[in-house]
Formats: structure tokens, sequence, C-alpha cells
């Protein structure tokens, strides 16, 4: 169990930072220290790996625990690391406070290494991140496009592509506003136009990324900005397929 949980230490206060990272390693667990909430809320955004526990300290500096706590459960209302409060205070009020603000566990300073363990034992140990989304090996299936060309002709397919480069990057913006502002709903509606879009064109591997993204924001859950940034490239890749196999038909075809 120790070496599977990733756990994230809030706390300020220098000494308690050594002591209770000391008592971590003596039990096995590897930790990432912040020093208020603010800080939280960055390294579980910025995580390549979630985290399974925050040992969050009610009393810090700039963001309290409490109110660090409210925005995890507000940002990620499915998908959250668990957490435990860690407080000098030791009052059936603080307990019941750090409880109605979605907290999960309750440790008092001075913290003891088997409070400690027992507290860490009772961690869930999350599923793996989801894998990468799919690597692309042609950025166009020529036969769908071709399809097309031949149902609709010529001039109507260089419409639909003008069409979708026009439509296209106001859809990636709104998917990366959305990833920005943790709108679940926004960042599935652009993800599913885009998909339908691509797919019609024949950007196949570029609908597949799209429908990865989709599904993951039907579970609450975000792409990274990293993987937001293959699927721009995609489209870019794709764009430059469709210009190049059926511009210069089109064109021939109305010189013709």
């Amino acid at each position: 169990m120790a070496q599977s949980l990733r756990v994230l230490v809030a706390e300020d206060n220098a000494v308690n930072q050594k002591v209770i990272m000391h008592l971590l390693k003596r039990l096995g667990y590897r930790a990432d220290l912040v020093k208020n909430g603010h800080e939280v809320l960055t390294a579980l955004h910025d995580a390549s790996q979630p985290y399974d526990v925050v040992l969050m300290d009610v009393q810090m500096p700039e963001m309290d625990g409490i109110t660090a706590t409210q925005e995890i459960c507000k940002r990620w209302p499915h998908d959250r690391p668990h957490i435990i409060a860690v407080t000098a205070s030791a009052t059936q009020g603080d307990y019941r406070n750090c409880l109605e603000a979605g907290m999960d566990d309750y440790l008092s300073k001075p913290i003891d290494i088997n409070s400690l363990k027992q507290a860490l034992s009772r961690c869930p140990v999350r599923p793996p991140a989801d894998p990468p989304l799919p690597v692309s090996t042609a950025a166009l299936d020529p036969q769908a496009a071709q399809v097309l060309y031949e149902l609709l002709g010529a001039e109507v397919l260089v419409e639909l592509i003008d069409s979708y480069r026009q439509e296209s990057p106001r859809l990636l913006q709104r998917m990366q506003d959305a990833i920005a502002e943790r709108d679940a709903m926004a960042l599935r509606l652009a993800a599913h136009t885009l998909k339908a879009s691509s797919a019609t064109l024949g950007a196949i591997a570029l609908s597949q990324l799209c429908q990865s993204i989709e599904i993951q924001a039907m579970q609450g859950k975000f792409t990274s900005i990293e993987q937001l940034q293959r699927v721009k490239l995609e489209y870019e890749q794709a764009i430059a397929a469709l210009m190049q196999s059926f511009v210069p038909q089109a064109i021939a075809s109305q010189v013709g």
C-alpha cells in the first residue's frame, strides 16, 4: 500500500513539514510538499499522475485548508483525492467543520506515527491516470473524402473544407477555454462537434482523439493542455492533407 499511494502534504510550518515528511518516509511513503491551499490546487491540476491523498493543514496562509478542500470538491466532484485534515485544534466542532467542508478524515497535531499509519491505511488507491490519447499513423483517410468528392462534386467539397477550416479553430479554442474553466459540459459539446465534422471529411484520427476527450468529459475528467496541443497538431495535419489532396482536383475540374 505504501508504495502505491501518492501523497501530497500541505503544511506551511517548517518544523511540522520536517516532522511529517520524516514520518511518511519511515512508513515507506514518498510525498510532495506544498505550503498553502493555492499550491495544493496547482499541484493537483498539474500532476502527471493523480494524488491519492492530501494531508491538509487546516490553518495556512493565503488559502486555508477548509477553503482549499471546498475548491477541490467543486473542481473535481467525481475524481478527487482522499483529504485528511491535519490541525492543532481537536474539538468536536473543528472535526465537524472539516467533514462538512468535504474532508474525509482527521489527524490532530502533534501527529504520532501510529495515527498517521492508520489514517493512510484507510485511503483508497485511485486508479491510474487515463492512458495517453491514441497517436495516429495517418492524418486523413482519403477514401472518405473521395466519396464526398464523387457524391457532391468538387465545388461543394471545397466549400465543406473551407467551412471546416473556419469552424474547427473556434471549437479548439472552446475546448481550451473549457479545460481552463473546468467546464465539462462545454468541453464535451465542443469535442463532440469537432469529432463529427472531422469524421465526415475523413480526418478519422482527429475524430478519435476528440471522441476520447468527449468520453473523459462525460466522466467529469479534463484532458491536459499537452494533449489538446496534440489535437491541434492533428487538425493542422488533416487540413494540410485535405488541401493537398482535393483542392487541386477541384481547381482542375473547374478549369476543365
